[in-house]
C-alpha cells in the first residue's frame, strides 16, 4: 500500500484522516466505525478477486502493514474465503 498525506493506505491514520471515513459511509456510520476503532473492534483488509475468480484476504495491522491471517479476530479459518469450489 502506499504512502499518503494522512499516512500509509489502508492504516487506522489514513482510514480516519482527511474525512475519508465519513465521505465513505456518513458521519452516523462514521461515528460508530471510530468508536470500535477505539475499542480495537475494527479490522483493515484488501480483499482482491484475481481473474480466475479466486478471493484473496490480506489483513492489514494499524500502521497497514502485510499481517498473518491467522492474527484476525474476524475470520473463521475454518472456512474457504478464496471462492474455489473444492
Amino acid at each position: 500500500m502506499g504512502k499518503t498525506n494522512d499516512g500509509r493506505q489502508g492504516s487506522e491514520a489514513w482510514t480516519l484522516g482527511s474525512g475519508r471515513l465519513e465521505k465513505a459511509v456518513g458521519v452516523d456510520n462514521a461515528r460508530d466505525v471510530l468508536a470500535s476503532t477505539k475499542l480495537g473492534r475494527t479490522e483493515t483488509w484488501v480483499v482482491t478477486t484475481r481473474r480466475d475468480g479466486v478471493t484473496e484476504i490480506q489483513v492489514l495491522d494499524a500502521l497497514g502493514k502485510p499481517v498473518s491471517v491467522g492474527e484476525s479476530s474476524l475470520l473463521d479459518l475454518s472456512i474457504n474465503y478464496t471462492g474455489a469450489k473444492p
